[in-house]
């Protein structure tokens, strides 16, 4: 039997919205796939089910199973088999909350339920849809328009009282009594809350690097210190995060310190030809001249300590 197209969620409807497929509860529709006679919802105008229910693209659909055993069902049938009859309508429950406008200014319905599809003669409006309350009380196309009206006016209102308290609170900042075109001074307002943003962002960046370039140039000035002796390496973090807070004052200080004595270098080395005589001529040496002792005279530090 042919297929017939549900629902195109990129057409709006005579009502001015569009039904998102995606957001149509089929659940208890697939349980009970009843296929009506022009919305009547009785037995008798039972004339059939759907099957093979989809989503292809933007289109919802789903195939005809008429009840070839109802008299009145197989008639239709035949209209539809000849082509004389090319209508179908959903049957939605909807809430008003559900409604959402879109960055273009149009509207779409985010959440239904499917109730029923009937074959239409003519579809009740351009998208073949009929829409129920929440009570299941089928609603007349001027309850579904008041109703739509209703959440735009509300949506209108919930943005006009944010405009209304931005502009308001903004002319007793600036000390003006005027309101007027409070709109466009909450809207240059705004501007200027996210240039402040921006600035901010610029400075704390441009602080961090400052921050890190000052970190490293303490740790330069403190290690050259601690090489030269003039401090040792456990007061070294201290000294950075002094630095870090007075880098004038801690490089002053530590240019005035005097350096430690290399007494290394101010033993006399008690050698004859780069050789240590006794062990205690050993034991004056650094240990870095020791260990290059080691090294350099393998037979002589041997037989110090045969």
């Amino acid at each position: 039997m042919p297929t017939f197209i549900l629902n195109d969620e990129t057409k709006q409807n005579s009502y001015g919205f569009s039904v998102s497929n995606a957001g149509i509860d089929l659940t208890r529709f697939k349980d009970n796939p009843v296929m009506l006679d022009d919305h009547v919802n009785s037995t008798t105008y039972v004339i059939g089910r759907w099957t093979n229910i989809r989503i292809e693209g933007s289109l919802l659909k789903a195939d005809t199973e008429f009840d070839m055993e109802d008299e009145n069902a197989k008639i239709i049938a035949g209209k539809v088999e000849r082509e004389f009859i090319k209508g179908c309508s959903m049957g939605l429950f909807f809430k008003s909350s559900d409604f959402e406008q879109q960055l273009d200014g149009s509207w779409i319905l985010l959440k239904s339920e499917l109730a029923e599809v009937s074959i239409c003669a003519i579809p009740s409006n351009s998208n073949a849809l009929k829409l129920f309350a929440e009570t299941g009380e089928l609603m007349t196309e001027d309850q579904v328009k008041l109703s739509i009206q209703e959440v735009k006016e509300n949506l209108n209102l919930n943005q006009n009282m944010k405009q209304l308290v931005l502009s308001v609170a903004a002319l007793q900042m600036l000390g003006l009594q005027n309101t007027e075109d409070s709109l466009a001074l909450s809207t240059s307002i705004e501007k200027l809350v996210g240039d402040l943003k921006t600035a901010n962002d610029k400075i704390a960046s441009h602080e961090a690097k400052e921050t890190a370039e000052l970190k490293s140039k303490a740790e330069q000035l403190i290690d050259a210190a601690i090489q030269e002796g003039k401090l040792t390496a456990d007061v070294r973090e201290n000294f950075v995060q002094m630095a870090l807070s007075d880098f004038a004052s801690v490089e002053k200080a530590v240019s005035a310190m005097p350096k430690k004595a290399n007494l290394g270098a101010e033993v006399n080395n008690p050698s004859t030809n780069g050789e240590v005589k006794t062990i205690e001529d050993f034991q004056k040496l650094s240990v870095a001249d020791q260990l290059k002792f080691k090294e350099e005279h393998p037979e002589s530090y041997n037989q110090l300590f045969k």
